[in-house]
């Protein structure tokens, strides 16, 4: 295949994704009672109509998803990091409250876990939304390949995270430094999960892990409502599976956590995993683990 005809076939990828994507709204919501002021809320809809995408305040400005791919493409092809735009995705999440743009980065092997070939797909995502409540950001998702058990970032502080609002709309012309900065805390990441499969646990370590996680005192969970009990119960099966396999250390023990909350928790939906209570408890469980891997 040519240039040119590669050129043609990206075209073509990327308006199939225009085709999809959502034309928001803003449109101001009235009382629809005489005498009844209406309120200085506005919902945002698809330009289509149907069901309100979010309820939002006056500074709130839906972003344009047509400028946001051009930067998106824009931005990857200056990044310089042979990410391939030919393989870029759109997601809408929560019925088009919130959307992503994917695309796929390495896949990583685990080199210090006990399993051989323990490879960890991630992705590069660029997400908005128009829910009032979501920022624009570039982070990451990875996903453990032999047991599929997913992970949304679990940092917060990217340089690349603003609102929706009419004065931050510039920010998305250049998301190159974001992409830069997001395939730089993957590969650290993937360091960081080398090192935890070199720490071994002891007793006393994973009793403080899993009250810091799930706030369940394991010497005493006997004395807990059944269903505490069962969810403990729930967190050791799995996790003792990621035990026999990848020994007694303290990746197996982050990933009993990642394997409960994709298939017992998120039923092994990306969206749950990304924008539920799962993910919270995903950030957490990472930051106990890293904590207790150096300190």
């Amino acid at each position: 295949m040519d240039i040119l005809e590669k050129i043609e076939l990206d075209n073509s990828k990327i308006e199939n994704i225009r085709e999809k994507m959502i034309n928001p709204v803003k449109v101001q919501l009235h009382s629809g009672i005489e005498g009844f002021k209406s309120p200085n809320n506005y919902g945002v809809y698809r330009n289509t109509g149907g069901d309100c995408l979010g309820v939002v305040g006056k500074s709130f400005n839906p972003l344009n998803l047509d400028l946001l791919l051009d930067s998106v493409i824009h931005s990857i092809l200056e990044s310089e990091l042979d990410l391939d735009v030919n393989k870029l995705e759109y997601t809408e999440y929560k019925k088009g409250a919130k959307i992503a743009f994917s695309v796929p980065l390495k896949t990583y092997e685990i080199k210090k876990s006990r399993m051989v070939g323990d490879l960890i797909e991630s992705k590069l995502l660029f997400k908005t939304g128009f829910d009032g409540k979501t920022m624009t950001s570039v982070s990451y998702f990875t996903k453990r390949l032999w047991c599929k058990n997913g992970a949304s970032s679990w940092k917060s502080d990217y340089n690349v995270a603003f609102k929706n609002t009419t004065n931050s709309q510039n920010k998305i012309f250049n998301l190159c430094e974001g992409i830069v900065q997001i395939n730089a805390d993957v590969e650290n990441y993937i360091q960081l999960l080398n090192d935890l499969a070199l720490k071994p646990i002891t007793v006393d370590m994973e009793n403080e892990y899993f009250q810091r996680v799930f706030g369940i005192n394991r010497q005493t969970y006997l004395e807990e409502k059944t269903r505490r009990q069962n969810v403990l119960n729930s967190i050791h099966e799995v996790t003792a599976i990621e035990l026999k396999n990848t020994g007694d250390n303290l990746f197996s023990l982050l990933q009993g956590t990642t394997r409960y909350l994709t298939h017992n928790v998120a039923s092994q939906s990306e969206e749950a995993l990304m924008y539920s209570g799962a993910a919270l408890t995903n950030t957490l469980a990472h930051k106990v683990a890293f904590d207790l891997c150096y300190n």
